[in-house]
């Protein structure tokens, strides 16, 4: 595995799902320092814990808050200044998806799903940067998906926000170049995850199956999308920005 030794990473969305899974994966690489943050208390306690279990000699810290509350993201700079002094490492996998036609999607739904899914992770990283809490050199990680690209029913207002994210990462690449700090994207398929089986819960079983049939090496697992985040956030990884790394098991390949 690429080490991530010496690194302080922070990660989004760490309480569960695709982020708790990068948290996982970053803490077996070597991290030195990692911030987790979560809405979710006591799943948040639990991968805190879990990591601190296994990983006794990394500084774990959790960080409890709602990004999308103006007083958090102020918050969160504070706590990485007295924990770490400085980030070599970011990752955004805190998210919200939505499935609806456009004629019930109202200008509210669509305004949340942009600013929860594409302008809080960009203000995070302004707040940060402004505070000096990111050092040259560094790795952004944003978390997309192929729905970012792609087409499908009902993801009009999902799609808006994860395509924000693709090209949205590409200018800021270019804006950090100097200080060689490095912003990439991952855009996965559908991963399968405790928010994506409820949803499945609730469809048809042919709906089901039909999905799963666009995904010709199946579902993804967390571990699918943390492994090529490590590589990313890594030093061997230096000479990629601006790009987006699609990993959907063959789904757009169709």
């Amino acid at each position: 595995m690429f080490s991530l030794k010496r690194k302080q990473i922070l990660v989004t969305g760490a309480s569960s799902g695709i982020g708790k899974g990068i948290a996982l994966f970053s803490a077996k690489a070597g991290a030195s320092g990692l911030m987790l943050c979560g809405r979710d208390e006591v799943r948040l306690m639990e991968a805190v814990n879990g990591i601190k279990e296994n990983h006794s000699e990394i500084n774990v810290v959790q960080f409890l808050g709602d990004l999308n509350e103006s007083k958090t993201i102020p918050d969160l700079c504070a706590a990485i200044k007295e924990k770490f002094g400085q980030l070599d490492g970011i990752v955004f996998s805190a998210g919200v998806d939505k499935t609806m036609p456009l004629k019930l999607t109202g200008e509210k739904i669509m305004t949340d799903l942009l600013r929860i899914n594409s302008v809080i992770p960009f203000e995070t990283v302004r707040q940060l940067l402004k505070n000096e809490l990111v050092v040259d050199g560094a790795s952004i990680i944003f978390i997309s998906s192929v729905m970012g690209f792609l087409g499908q029913p009902g993801k009009i207002a999902y799609s808006a926000s994860k395509g924000a994210l693709i090209s949205s990462a590409k200018s800021l690449a270019l804006e950090l170049a100097p200080k060689k700090i490095r912003v990439n994207v991952l855009a996965p398929g559908i991963v399968e995850t405790a928010m994506t089986k409820k949803i499945f819960s609730m469809l048809p079983e042919e709906a089901n199956r039909k999905m799963e049939e666009m995904h010709p090496l199946g579902y993804g697992q967390p571990e699918d999308v943390a492994a090529p985040a490590i590589f990313l956030l890594c030093d061997e990884s230096k000479w990629i920005t601006g790009s987006t790394l699609v990993m959907d098991g063959g789904y757009s390949a169709h």
